[in-house]
C-alpha cells in the first residue's frame, strides 16, 4: 500500500474557526517503483508538496509492476483505500493513459462521483492514442464522454494535444500542464559539457514499436562502419529479445547493450556517460526521458510527435526527424558524432529551454488547479 498521511479535520471546520484553509487531494496513479512516466511525474510533484501547510496529498497506488496476482491485489487494495479516503478529501486527481488504463481508472471516478468529490482527469497517453481511442465506435465514445463530463478539469500535456482534445471534446474544460524535470539535475554543473562523456548513444523508454527502437538500431548500424568505437545503450523493458535479434542481424550486437528497466540512480549514471540521446517515437505525450536528457545537457534526436514540438526547435535545442525516417536519424547521429562542439551547443540550449519545467513551478500549477477546483465546488457536509 502507498504511504499516506493522517487525515486533517474538514476544511469547512477549519474555516469556521478562522484557520488557514487547505485542500486535501487523493491522487490515483501507479505506485512508487512502477515503471513508467506517470509514476515519475507524480513522485516529483508530491515531493514538492511535502511540508506544505495548505495542501495534504494522499497517493493511492492503483497499479504496481509484477505478476497478475500482484496487480489484482494492488487494485483491490487501491479500491479499499479510495472507499476510506474519498469521503474526506476535496479533490480526486486521476492519472491515466488510454484504452484499458482509462477503463480501470473510470471505476475510481464513479466512486468519487458517488461520494461528491470534485474530479480532475490527467491524461498521459500519446495524443494519437487519445485520438484513436475516441474513434472506436459510438458506445465507447459515449462512455468516454460521460466519464470526462464528470470532471471539473481535464489535464493534457501540451498545446498541440490541447487542439486535438478541444476538437474531440468541445465541452471539456481543458488545461495544459507540462511534465516536470528533476531540478537537482540542472544543478549538477553551470554549463553542460562533453568532457568525461563516452562515445555512447542512449535510449531510455519501453522497447515497443511506437517508440521506434528498431529504427534506431537500423540507423546506428548504417553509421557503424564510420564510428566503430561508438556504443548504443538501451534502458527499458519490452521487446528485448526482438531488439537483440535485430542488433545481431544488423551486425552490431557487440556495440549494443540492453540494460532492461533501471531505477533513477542508474539512469543518472547512464546520462552522465552518454553523448547523444535518441527517442525516435511514432507517438508520444510529452516524454519524460527526453526532458531529462535535455535537463542534463545531452543533445536530443527525436520526432515531432505529441508535445515534443512545444519544447524542441529543430537545430536549436534538439534535432527533429520524421517518424520512421531511418536515413534522417543516421544523418543526425553522424553530425553529432563528428562534432562535440555541436553536441555542446545543442545540449546547452536544450538545458536552458527546460529550466521553466522544474518541479517547483509545475507543482504550483497543480496547486493552483486544486484551489480553483475547490472554490467552484459545492461544500461537503461534515460528518
Amino acid at each position: 500500500m502507498a504511504p499516506v498521511k493522517k487525515m486533517s479535520p474538514m476544511n469547512a471546520q477549519k474555516e469556521e474557526h478562522g484557520a488557514k484553509p487547505f485542500v486535501r487531494i487523493a491522487i490515483v496513479a501507479p505506485g512508487i517503483g512502477t515503471e513508467g512516466g506517470i509514476t515519475t511525474v507524480v513522485s516529483r510533484i508530491t515531493e514538492e508538496f511535502a511540508g506544505d501547510e495548505d495542501i495534504e496529498v494522499i497517493w493511492i497506488a492503483s497499479h504496481r509492476s509484477g505478476t497478475m496476482a500482484v496487480k489484482v491485489i494492488q487494485a483491490l487494495s487501491a479500491f479499499l483505500q479510495c472507499c476510506f479516503y474519498f469521503p474526506v478529501v476535496d479533490v480526486v486527481h486521476i492519472h491515466s493513459s488510454a484504452y484499458r488504463s482509462f477503463f480501470r481508472k473510470s471505476i475510481y471516478l464513479w466512486l468519487a462521483r458517488l461520494l461528491r468529490c470534485s474530479i480532475i482527469w490527467h491524461f498521459h497517453a500519446p495524443d494519437k492514442d487519445f485520438n484513436d481511442f475516441l474513434s472506436h465506435g459510438k458506445f465507447l465514445r459515449a462512455y468516454v464522454d460521460t466519464v470526462l463530463g464528470c470532471c471539473k478539469t481535464i489535464v493534457v500535456l501540451s498545446k498541440s494535444w490541447l487542439k486535438i482534445a478541444e476538437e474531440l471534446i468541445p465541452n471539456g474544460n481543458f488545461k495544459v500542464i507540462y511534465n516536470p524535470i528533476p531540478a537537482d539535475w540542472l544543478k549538477k554543473s553551470a554549463e553542460p559539457s562533453m568532457v568525461g562523456k563516452t562515445q555512447t548513444v542512449f535510449y531510455l523508454g519501453h522497447l515497443i514499436p511506437r517508440k521506434g527502437y528498431d529504427d534506431l538500431i537500423h540507423a546506428f548500424a548504417k553509421c557503424h562502419d564510420q564510428f566503430k568505437d561508438w556504443k548504443l545503450v538501451f534502458a527499458g523493458s519490452g521487446e528485448l529479445e526482438q531488439a537483440q535479434f535485430l542488433a545481431e542481424k544488423c551486425g552490431i550486437a557487440k556495440n549494443v547493450e540492453f540494460l532492461g528497466w533501471i531505477q533513477e540512480p542508474q539512469i543518472i549514471e547512464q546520462f552522465d556517460k552518454a553523448s547523444i540521446f535518441v527517442l525516435p517515437s511514432y507517438q508520444e505525450g510529452l516524454p519524460m526521458s527526453m526532458l531529462e536528457a535535455m535537463a542534463v545537457g545531452i543533445p536530443v534526436i527525436t520526432t515531432p510527435v505529441g508535445g515534443v514540438p512545444d519544447v524542441i526547435i529543430s537545430g536549436t535545442n534538439g534535432i527533429l526527424v520524421d517518424p520512421g525516417d531511418i536515413d534522417a536519424i543516421t544523418d543526425a547521429l553522424v553530425m553529432l558524432m563528428e562534432s562535440p562542439e555541436i553536441c555542446s551547443t545543442i545540449g546547452r540550449e536544450g538545458r536552458h529551454s527546460v529550466r521553466k519545467l522544474v518541479p517547483k513551478v509545475i507543482a504550483e500549477q497543480w496547486k493552483s488547479l486544486y484551489f480553483d477546483t475547490v472554490n467552484t465546488m459545492p461544500m461537503k457536509q461534515a460528518s
